[in-house]
């Protein structure tokens, strides 16, 4: 093979496996959704109770991390305290990671005007550990049957337990997920992100399972829960695809709603996406087994979706300078290519945030993706560099 030829080569893999992960996948995963939906209809068997009396309520415990919440701390409790479930099985675990501001005193406050202030427990630690040593912490001392895990900035919905508690009477269901929302987004290209990432979900939990959860809220059975490595970065991935990949079957429940009220700055957003995509690298390490075959659909999904997801920005960087080799080489079409890839990425990205913000829709969405990316290669580059200050802190959504 000529040289033109390997980097012809190289150029089109590359361009392949980015548009497949895309545009390809979404389109087939929507397809297989549908077939599969059809299939469960056709052959459900009719929903006969066997005993009239109802199957006891789970004993559910919600550990709620907080570090430096005072804005959002006592609007959480009492959103917590207004689900309906049964009052004597239900109890939460509110953990002050390290606050410095008025966290504590604000939540201790809102607990006494609860109107059941006992099934609040309280945890301090004086200095701040980390949302995965607080979990592993906390959830070590649950001794209930179900835990449910969620962020202070989120609120859920009324009937999120008895919708999670049917769904969990199945012995086969370790995992119930809740479609996150954003009440307020601070850039059009974040709205069009969620709502794709809720249809990918919905998508993926008919198919297989949900791959991932979001830490705004999720439960799953206390019994299949093991300590977290200190070091783990996406806790709402690993957590709940270690679940899974035991034998586990994970719902996704789009009724089930964790609103986040809380909106995020433009900082914030891009260290987030940092520290995900070294956490995106990290799970698909540790979690690879999920691509064997024993998985079937759950192994095409991972490894079509976030399994490959930590590789698109190198496997995009290699396309590029393949072509742009091949441009030196005298090659037109490769000047083209290129020209076409990047003339959008360069004036959707340099401009100021106010002309964006007056830009078409598509190109709104285009800077939220490529911006993305820059923060998933950079989070990857600081993983595999053996960065450790990337653990995930409570402020880092």
């Amino acid at each position: 093979m000529t040289w033109d030829g390997l980097l012809w080569c190289v150029t089109g893999v590359s361009t392949a496996i980015v548009l497949y992960h895309h545009i390809a996948y979404p389109i087939a995963l929507r397809q297989l959704a549908a077939w599969r939906t059809r299939r469960a209809a056709a052959t459900a068997l009719p929903d006969v109770r066997q005993h009239p009396d109802p199957i006891p309520l789970p004993r559910i415990t919600i550990v709620v991390p907080a570090h430096n919440e005072e804005r959002c701390i006592a609007r959480k409790i009492a959103n917590l305290s207004r689900l309906t479930y049964d009052p004597e099985r239900l109890g939460f675990v509110i953990a002050f990671d390290g606050c410095t501001d008025r966290t504590r005193d604000t939540a201790l406050a809102q607990i006494e005007e609860m109107p059941r202030p006992g099934q609040f427990r309280t945890v301090e630690f004086k200095r701040n550990m980390g949302k995965v040593a607080v979990l592993n912490h906390c959830i070590a001392g649950v001794d209930a049957d179900i835990v449910g895990l969620s962020d202070v900035s989120a609120e859920v919905s009324a009937d999120a337990l008895l919708r999670a508690t049917s769904h969990f009477a199945n012995s086969k269901v370790g995992v119930v997920c809740a479609r996150y929302q954003l009440q307020a987004a601070f850039t059009e290209g974040e709205r069009a992100y969620w709502e794709h990432q809720t249809r990918i979900k919905s998508d993926e939990a008919a198919v297989g399972a949900p791959i991932g959860a979001h830490g705004a809220f999720y439960m799953f059975r206390r019994r299949c829960w093991a300590p977290l490595e200190p070091d783990t970065i996406n806790d709402d991935f690993i957590l709940p695809m270690r679940i899974v990949a035991a034998g586990f079957d994970a719902v996704y429940d789009d009724e089930i709603v964790a609103e986040e009220i809380e909106l995020t700055t433009s900082r914030q957003d891009f260290a987030r996406r940092v520290r995900i995509g070294a956490g995106n690298l990290q799970q698909t390490l540790r979690l690879i087994r999920l691509a064997g075959p024993r998985h079937r659909w759950v192994a095409f999904l991972f490894v079509s979706g976030k399994g490959l997801r930590p590789f698109i920005p190198f496997l995009g960087i290699i396309g590029l300078a393949a072509a742009a080799l091949l441009v030196l080489r005298g090659s037109v079409a490769a000047a083209w290519g290129l020209f076409s890839i990047l003339c959008p990425a360069v004036a959707t990205t340099v401009v100021p945030g106010r002309v964006v913000a007056m830009l078409p829709t598509p190109f709104r969405w285009f800077r939220y993706f490529l911006v993305g990316y820059a923060a998933s290669l950079m989070g990857a580059i600081q993983y595999l560099g053996g960065c450790r200050a990337l653990r995930w802190g409570n402020k880092d959504r």
